[in-house]
Formats: C-alpha cells, structure tokens, sequence
C-alpha cells in the first residue's frame, strides 16, 4: 500500500519539476553562471558546479541540507525507521507519515531475497576476496532482474516520460536487497560456518526495518558482535547520516555518470561501489579508527619495568596533555590526521555532531569504551592544533572521526567492512537521484576534455589577449 502512495506522489511531483526544468532551459539556458579557472581543470572540478542533484547540497559552514532541510531539522521530523524514511524523503521530497514509513519498510522487506543464482555466485567467491569487490560483484549480479533493461530492449519502445517507472522498480529492488547481500558478505568472508539467518524468521516473525534485517543477520550467532540492543539505532542512523552527500563525491558522481548511458540501476550502482572503494573516498572512517588505536596502544602502554611475577602492568590512563603531544608529533613527521577536514565544509560536520549526540543519549552504552572517549578527547584538542599548526583549512571533525570507530565499539572489528555498510547507505541517495534523472529527461553526461598542450596553448592566448582574455 505505502508502495502505491509513493507512486502516486511521484506522479504528482515530477510533472511539476518537468516545468521547471523546461521553464529553466527556455528563460535562461544561455545564463553564465560560473567562470571556468585552469585550476578547475587540473584540480578534478573542485568547487565547479556542473551538476544537477536533488537529493542534497552542501554550504560550507551550514553543512548538508537534505532538498530543503538541514540536518538537525531533518532528523526531528523524520520517523522510524530512518533509513526507509530517509528513502521516501529523498524520493518524494516529502516526509512519511509513521504508517507511511512502517509500511514502504514492509514493502521493501518483501523484495529483499537475492534469488539462488545470486547466493551460489556469492558464496563460490573466494573467502579473501576483499568485501567491497564482492558487494561490487553482488550489486552486478543483480542486473539479471532488472526490470528497466528489459523493457528498455523490447520490441515495442518504451516511451522515454516513463523510463522513471520502471527505474524506480529497480532502485527500490536494489536498496531493499542491499542488506541481505551485505549479510551474506559478512558472513562468507569472517564466519564461513555460521548460519545465515533469513528476514528474522528464525526468530518466529518477519523483521521489517532495514536496520533489525541488517542487525540481524549479522549477529545471529550467540558469539556474533553486534548483539547490543542500541546497534539497530545506531545502523538507522548511520544509513539515513551517508545516505546522500551531494553529487559531486566519486560514488555519487559515478553512479549518476554511468546511468546516464541509460543503464539499468543495478549496474549504474556497481560503478559507485567500485568508486566507494577507492581509499580517497569509502577508506576514511577506517583510517580514523586505525589512527586511535595505535595512538590508544602507544599512550598507554606502561613503560615500567614488570616485577618478578611478570604480570601485565596496568595501562597507562591518557591524558589530555598526552594526545596534544601525540598529536604534535604525528603533524611534525608529515602526515595528516584523519577525520577532521573537509573537500567542501568549513565548518563541523554535522554528522560528526549528530553522532556525538547518539553517544552521549547512550551515555550508559559508551562509559566503558576508551576508543569513543578519545573520539571526544580528540574532537575538543585536533582543532586547536590544526589551527596553530596552520596548513588546514577546516580544522573541525568530520562524520569519519566517529563513524567507524562507533562500530567498533559494538563489536564489528572487521575493518575491511565498514565500506560495505557506507555502500548500502549511499546507495539511497544514488538511487533516488536516478529516478529523477529519468523522470526528467537528463541526457547522456559528455563534457568536453583538453590535452595539456591544448591548456598551454589557451593560457597563452589568454595572456596575450590581456588580463580579460580579449
């Protein structure tokens, strides 16, 4: 039911944005609104605006807006469960009501099984293959029940106003199978000989949220980690915080990239992945946490002498004063500290803040984890330092300087994965952009490229028509 009225409501919305995008091209097609630099050129695009992107945009000091929302504002209105609220927010530009977001979680929940053919190719893939080459792997393999492509291919044409139906099929597929896959995933790689439970039947009812299939899947085991009973929040949280981020970010930017060559959403997704993976992009989180537990390991260790019983000495409690110093050190031998800066912000990430503020609502949950007090340590010393250190621009954390090092504390210590999870988050933004490119008739991306000569070539001519190039 809830799957009809988000039709419906797309139905009603995109004849309005098609308007807009017609008004737009008529009135002010040739409008000039930004100069292109060489730097543009040969710094990947930053801060060129090239894109159209509906589900997000970034200010520099405000940070995210999701459409017209910012952060703080859209976690206040949004319902659980998030992570499908945050789905048909995304989509429709509207927030579900709480049956509303009940009910498209069932609906999801009903497509989420791989499919035989998918599981076999999944559990043959060798056990170290790295978990984001087997979700890129998986995410592919799902092509194969693409509703779009087909269609596309038939003999009679499908008209081009109502490719965004079919792609919708396919995202919401897509996003509602992600879990399952990202289970399995887990599962083959770190415990090949644990059950796999399936959509909580085991447990004597079907679980809905995207977050409880995910947590339970995971944990299923009685040794599993994962088992604390805020993790399932922490996982709504998570997926609604890297949902969407823009379109310029490489996953993003991919995704929209390859789909618009008018490929299913399936495939269009399996670039993101692929992108998602580099260490510029999906890497960061797990850069942070590695960062605070060899800082952990260090400061801590007694340098004290054992006596004749050889016991372990008890560990040194870090101070304030000791990060400062490890923090200064790390700077001086020229490498960067991971989690605080940002390629657009300039100020503090306000995911990083709602993050915060989840520990500090689960004060009880937390008051024992080292690794999430030095999050907080870090977070009130690293700006100060930065700044006198003086070659930051934004010397305030971001979502990384927690994110990962949250899901260590509730046991998932195998780092390698944590990109799986940032991959079936982001892949909630991708997807609704995707149905809108369609419904709005985006064309195929081809911008133009210039050889380095070519570049010579033009700086001179601009220097030798004047200041103004004329």
């Amino acid at each position: 039911m809830s799957r009809k009225i988000l039709v419906k409501k797309m139905e009603e919305a995109i004849p309005i944005k098609r308007e807009k995008v017609a008004a737009l091209k008529k009135n002010h097609g040739s409008l000039e609104l930004e100069t292109i630099k060489l730097d543009h050129i040969l710094n990947g695009g930053r801060g060129l605006t090239t894109l159209l992107w509906e589900g997000s945009s970034l200010d520099p000091n405000e940070g995210i807006r999701f459409r017209s929302r910012t952060l703080p504002e859209i976690l206040k209105t949004l319902p659980n469960p998030r992570a499908e609220s945050m789905f048909w927010y995304l989509l429709t530009g509207e927030v579900p009501t709480k049956d509303e977001a009940v009910g498209f979680s069932k609906d999801l929940a009903k497509i989420s099984g791989l499919g035989r053919e998918v599981e076999n190719v999944m559990d043959s893939l060798p056990r170290a293959t790295h978990p984001m080459t087997q979700l890129q792997i998986g995410v592919a393999l799902l092509a194969n029940q693409s509703a779009f492509s087909p269609l596309y291919a038939s003999e009679t044409p499908l008209a081009k106003s109502e490719y965004w139906r079919s792609t919708l099929d396919d995202s919401l597929a897509l996003v509602a199978k992600l879990p399952s896959l990202a289970a399995r995933i887990y599962r083959n790689t770190y415990f090949p000989n644990r059950e796999l439970a399936h959509s909580g039947k085991q447990a004597g009812d079907l679980i809905h949220s995207y977050a409880s299939t995910m947590k339970y899947m995971i944990s299923s085991d009685k040794d599993a980690p994962c088992r604390s009973v805020t993790f399932e929040e922490y996982l709504g949280l998570y997926i609604a915080l890297h949902s969407d981020h823009e379109g310029g970010n490489v996953s993003a930017h991919a995704t929209q990239l390859v789909g618009s060559a008018l490929v299913n959403p399936f495939t269009a997704y399996s670039a993101g992945v692929a992108g998602l993976s580099g260490p510029l992009h999906g890497l960061a989180n797990q850069n942070v946490l590695k960062f605070i537990l060899q800082m952990q390991a260090k400061l801590s260790a007694n340098p004290t002498e054992q006596d004749e019983s050889d016991e372990q000495a008890p560990p040194k409690q870090i101070t304030d004063e000791d990060v400062k110093t490890y923090l200064w050190d790390y700077l001086k031998s020229g490498r960067v500290i991971p989690g605080y800066g940002h390629a657009v912000l300039r100020s503090t990430d306000p995911r990083f803040t709602a993050l915060q503020d989840f520990t500090q609502r689960h004060a009880k949950e937390f008051e024992n984890s080292e690794v999430v007090r030095l999050v907080k340590v870090l977070a009130e010393i690293t700006p100060g330092v930065l700044k006198e250190h003086g070659k930051t621009k934004n010397p305030n954390p971001n979502v990384d300087a927690t994110s990962g090092c949250l899901l260590h504390h509730y046991g998932l210590t195998q780092i390698d994965y944590y990109t799986v999870i940032f991959g079936i988050s982001r892949a909630i933004g991708t997807s609704a952009q995707l149905v809108w490119d369609r419904a709005l008739g985006l064309p195929i991306e081809r911008p133009k490229s210039i050889t380095l000569d070519g570049l010579e070539r033009l700086a001179r001519a601009k220097l030798e028509g004047g200041a103004d190039g004329q």
